[in-house]
Formats: structure tokens, C-alpha cells, sequence
């Protein structure tokens, strides 16, 4: 089993759908079960706060209650908002996850761009980015083994010198791609970003130096869709400060339809893109859970086995991260 985020992995994006509370979390429950059994490497969750319709407000708690439920697939919060997290401490949090689930933890981190996450959490929304990019290389180092000072002294942390946590950072173009790398991240590329500006992401990530993974994100719904993209695309780009990164594609950002369709539209974005990690998400408006539970076994057997037959997601180890300087 590839760990997390490694060249070749497909994981499976997590979300709350449309139901009561206590359905919401056994339905979390029962996809990434589900998830494992279709023959997913992993699965992540994404951070969002208020109520944000599909989001959790703390993945990395949610990654630990999965992890111990599945066997042997790893969880990843993924991604993360860094910005609103003492880094010490999401550090702490990690490694110490990490040595009580040894090479199934990841980490993905992010700057945010719904003011709201910031405003309910009392944190600076303008200064974000800025605290995002600054505090990435530290983590970074950390989660690679390379801890400083009194941070290096938590036993889960030094452990991580033989055991790192991959780490993957969202960008929303070639500047944070660059950034990623310097940072000794991999890359982290949203569902709607068509496959050429995904090429220039990896382009600019690889130029710098990243040799981290390079994780694609793609929406998928086999079949015919219980609902569009367009209101939810629509609700992301109202909550964002600067929504032009969040829709750079002049293309339908859901891929659905016949299974072979879908596999080949899969591969050729891969290919063009040069990613090399595949993270599958199955989140519509309407979308209930029995839903999306019967799609994660039909994505099992009619996409994740063609793709990986195709040669566009080759199974092999991962990359190592290489650690920013200290």
C-alpha cells in the first residue's frame, strides 16, 4: 500500500452530504470503509468552518477517528488551513497520530480563501497568505524529521527523522507552486483546475526543485449526476476573496457519465498535467449518502482498476521529501 500521497496513490476525498447530524458521521464512517474495500490507497478531508455545506471544521480529528476504523488505508487532513492552527502544536498533533497509525498519516495544508473560516475563528483573514508561507517550511521540516529546539524533544516528533509524515501544500498558481517547493512540500492542485494550468502548477513546482508529489484533484460522478457544479462552484467563488484562482478551467470541472469516458478523460488529465497522485471526489449538491456510498464501490471497480491498468498511475514508492533549509 503506497503511503500517503505517494506516486501512483488514489485516494478518495471525504465529505458530509445532506442529512441529519448523526447521519452525517456515520455516513463519514461508512465511505471511508467503503473506500478501503474498493481498493483506495487513502483517504482525505477538507477543512471549512460554520457549516460550510460537505466540510468538516477539523480534519485531523476526523483522520484519526477513520484511521481507526480502516485496516490499512492512510487519512490525510487534506488540506488543512495552517493559518489558522498553531504550527507547533498541528505538528505535535501529527507525529503523535502518526506513531499511533505508523506510514498511514499525510498532511496537507492550505491557505484558505473563505473569510468566514477566519472571522469564526477570531483570526487575521489579510495577513493569511503571508502566515501560510511562512510557517510551511518550519512544518515541513518538522513532519520530515528535522524539528529544532524545544519542538524536537516531543518523542512523537523525533520519531519522525525515521518515519516522516508527507506533506502536500495547495497553490493557487506558479508563484505558490514555487513557494511549495522551496518549502520542501508536494503540490497540491483543486478539482477546478483544467489540466494545462495544472501543467503550468507542476511546471513551475518542478523548476524550483519540488520533488515532492504532485496530488490532482478531480470531481467524478458515474453515471447521470443527481445535481451540477454550478450552484456549488458558484457558493465557493461568493466565499472567496480573489475567486479567479478557484475556476481556472473553461471546462465542466465534473466528470461523469459512461465509466470509460470518465477513465479516459482521468488518464488524459494526469498526463497532460504530469501529476502523479490522484485524489477522487464524489461531492454534489443533493448527492445523498447511499448515494455516493454506491458510487465509491462502482469508482472501485470501474475507474481505480482501468486506471491503474493504463499505466497513467504506475504503483511505486514514494518520492522522498527533501527538507528545507534550516
Amino acid at each position: 500500500m503506497p503511503s500517503a500521497f505517494a506516486a501512483g496513490s488514489i485516494s478518495l476525498g471525504l465529505h458530509t452530504h445532506e442529512a441529519t447530524l448523526d447521519r452525517m458521521v456515520s455516513s463519514l464512517r461508512e465511505q471511508a470503509r467503503a473506500a478501503e474495500t474498493a481498493g483506495f490507497d487513502g483517504v482525505t478531508l477538507s477543512e471549512h468552518h460554520a457549516g460550510f455545506p460537505g466540510y468538516v471544521p477539523n480534519p485531523l480529528q476526523w483522520s484519526a477517528i477513520l484511521l481507526g476504523e480502516l485496516d490499512h488505508a492512510w487519512a490525510a487532513p487534506c488540506p488543512t488551513l495552517l493559518p489558522l492552527r498553531p504550527a507547533a502544536g498541528l505538528v505535535e498533533d501529527l507525529a503523535w497520530l502518526a506513531a499511533a497509525f505508523p506510514g498511514r498519516v499525510g498532511a496537507g495544508f492550505a491557505v484558505g480563501y473563505h473569510e468566514q473560516d477566519f472571522s469564526v475563528m477570531d483570526s487575521d483573514f489579510s495577513t493569511r497568505a503571508q502566515r501560510h508561507w511562512a510557517a510551511l517550511p518550519g512544518v515541513v521540516a518538522a513532519l520530515t524529521g528535522h524539528a529544532g529546539g524545544a519542538l524536537g524533544a516531543d518523542p512523537a516528533v523525533a520519531a519522525l527523522a525515521a518515519a516522516p509524515v508527507p506533506v502536500v501544500s495547495g497553490a493557487g498558481g506558479p508563484v505558490g507552486a514555487r513557494r511549495a517547493a522551496a518549502a520542501g512540500a508536494g503540490l497540491l492542485i483543486t478539482s477546478l483546475t483544467d489540466a494545462q494550468h495544472a501543467r503550468e502548477l507542476v511546471d513551475a513546482y518542478r523548476r524550483a526543485g519540488g520533488r515532492g508529489p504532485c496530488m490532482l484533484i478531480r470531481r467524478v460522478w458515474v453515471g447521470r449526476p443527481p445535481g451540477t457544479l454550478e450552484a456549488q462552484v458558484a457558493q465557493y467563488q461568493r466565499a472567496g476573496s480573489n475567486p479567479s484562482w478557484l475556476l481556472q478551467t473553461g471546462e465542466d470541472p465534473l466528470l461523469s457519465g459512461e465509466p470509460d469516458g470518465i477513465v479516459r478523460r482521468v488518464d488524459a488529465d494526469l498526463r497532460e498535467s504530469g501529476a502523479d497522485a490522484l485524489n477522487i471526489r464524489v461531492h454534489l449538491p443533493r448527492a445523498a449518502p447511499e448515494q455516493v456510498l454506491e458510487q465509491i464501490a462502482g469508482l472501485g471497480r470501474e475507474v481505480l482498476q482501468p486506471l491503474r491498468a493504463g499505466g497513467a498511475m504506475p504503483r511505486q514508492e514514494p518520492v522522498a521529501h527533501r527538507a528545507p533549509p534550516l
